[in-house]
């Protein structure tokens, strides 16, 4: 498990677009943070940034102290839409992202497994995508995502293509197996019953260029009964934060 640390950073493109404002934040070792904030305010491009596919114009971002900038990190990357292979079994697809680092095909096949049980879909290996519900579709993306043994878990609205109730049960599911695959992990959301269950702690976001308005950790454990006082109380604070 690794700790992850932004500070200041700064994304500002060449055309004056500003998106990010002097952003600071850490996520601690074995935790999960959401990130919330206004529709375009540069949540996505947060993620783009610790996972390398854009480079800060100001601040550093250190895994465990170390410059992610060395780079040799492994992150796991899990998208709005699964992006299966339809021509891959289930199995297949989780056994894709391993291709390019372990030659041996048992050895494959053998962490595939592993990880179609984890995320609950032991004895669907042989499925084609096709047949899959928008939930087990997402479940077969994150283990993917995990099958490098990444160091660090990206996830951009993972669950934003399912119908709500599909979504409550899957957000439950995917906690469980983040908690025993002892992940970082940070999520961006407009969900806040998602960034509520899910998060340890919540990174708010001001409108484009995105600042920091408040950074919340969340004490209460999980699974998480969301009307006790705490956490009512709790969701009208970063209710009141998005609305300012």
């Amino acid at each position: 498990m690794v700790s992850l640390k932004l500070e200041n950073i700064t994304v500002r493109y060449p055309n004056g677009n500003h998106i990010l404002d002097d952003v600071s934040f850490s996520v601690e070792s074995g935790s999960i943070a959401c990130i919330l904030g206004p529709t375009g305010c540069g949540k996505t491009t947060t993620l783009r940034t610790i996972s390398g596919l854009i480079k800060s114009t100001g601040g550093r971002i250190t895994i465990d102290h170390m410059p992610l900038s060395n780079g040799g990190v492994r992150i796991g990357y899990v998208f709005q839409e699964p992006r299966l292979l339809p021509w891959r079994s289930a199995l297949g697809n989780v056994e894709f992202s391993l291709e390019a680092i372990e030659q041996n095909i048992e050895v494959r096949r053998k962490r595939a497994i592993e990880l179609m049980k984890l995320v609950g879909l032991g004895g669907k290996e042989n499925d084609s995508p096709s047949t899959l519900s928008g939930g087990e579709k997402q479940r077969i993306s994150l283990a993917r995502a995990l099958a490098t043994d990444p160091v660090l878990l990206l996830a951009d609205e993972p669950f934003n293509s399912l119908d709500i109730s599909t979504r409550r049960r899957i957000i439950e599911e995917f906690a469980t197996i983040l908690e025993n695959a002892a992940k970082t992990a940070i999520f961006v959301t407009h969900d806040l019953f998602e960034a509520l269950y899910l998060a340890d702690r919540l990174i708010v976001y001001s409108t484009r260029p995105a600042t920091v308005k408040a950074n919340l950790k969340i004490e209460e454990g999980r699974p998480r009964d969301l009307t006790t006082p705490g956490m009512v109380e709790l969701r009208r604070e970063v209710v009141d934060l998005l609305e300012a």
